[in-house]
């Protein structure tokens, strides 16, 4: 006699089915594979850290409690600088578009400046002229160059 499969069965069978398709998939080489870092290198942004590494810059900073050594130690949010962040100090070969003053983000305990990061380009207004650029034009601003008052922004060239 032949067994019969009753409705419970099915969804099993089925997934059993699929399953066996995505493994099939992933072994033959079909499914796209997951990018992976280069040998030898591991990639920090996004992560906390006990110092800040070449090539990096950070966008938070904590005290923490025998994270970093014996007592309360900085613990640095790790970022990879691109275009448009906003981090506590401004990384080789950016520039920036504005600053403020924020409590406990780039200080552990009190205000300090966050730099919102740009990559110079011709036609940016930016807090700096960075080298290899000009500007045509520089306007006082209130509290965008500064957190507190007025300076000014240098429309780039270059």
């Amino acid at each position: 006699m032949l067994p019969t499969h009753s409705s419970a069965t099915r969804p099993r069978a089925l997934v059993a089915a699929v399953a066996a398709v995505l493994i099939t998939l992933f072994t033959m080489g079909l499914a796209p594979a997951a990018k992976a870092a280069p040998a030898g290198v591991q990639d920090l942004d996004n992560t906390w850290a006990c110092s800040v590494p070449d090539g990096y810059v950070y966008d938070q900073v904590v005290s923490r409690l025998n994270a970093c050594g014996s007592g309360f130690t900085a613990q640095y949010h790790l970022r990879r600088p691109q275009d448009g962040l906003w981090v506590c100090g401004i990384p080789a070969g950016f520039t920036y578009d504005q600053v403020v003053s924020r409590l406990n983000q780039c200080s552990a305990s009190g205000f300090a400046y966050s730099y919102h990061v740009r990559v110079p380009a011709n036609g940016l207004w930016a807090c700096t002229v960075p080298p290899g650029f000009t500007y045509d034009q520089a306007v006082s601003r209130l509290n965008q160059c500064s957190a507190s008052g007025f300076a000014y922004s240098y429309h780039l060239r270059g």
